[in-house]
């Protein structure tokens, strides 16, 4: 695998007769982001984005998505999870505005 390049996570767990169930089509949507692609994302640096995740940061945020240990010494994120972290963004400051 290259370096920044996201990959799919597949589950054959769930195979019925051959063919991959719906929870199996599912899992086989999801990419793991790595950081990176988180930054761009987000548009936040790497500090900050560890800052988020560190409880005695000033500027943790309890919401944002904590990372996966996919290697010895590599972490990534759930698109998905990256994703509705930003919705939840958007919907903080929709109702912020009004």
């Amino acid at each position: 695998m290259r370096p920044g390049r996201p990959f799919t996570v597949c589950s054959v767990a769930n195979l019925t007769d051959g063919r991959l169930t719906m929870d199996a089509k599912a899992h086989m949507q999801m990419r793991v982001l790595r950081l990176r692609q988180v930054q761009d994302r987000i548009g936040l640096s790497r500090s900050t984005i560890y800052d988020r995740m560190n409880v005695d940061s000033p500027r943790y945020d309890s919401t944002f998505p904590k990372p996966l240990k996919i290697g010895c010494s590599a972490v990534g994120w759930l698109e998905e999870s990256v994703n509705d972290w930003i919705r939840s963004k958007m919907v903080d400051a929709s109702v912020g505005n009004n």
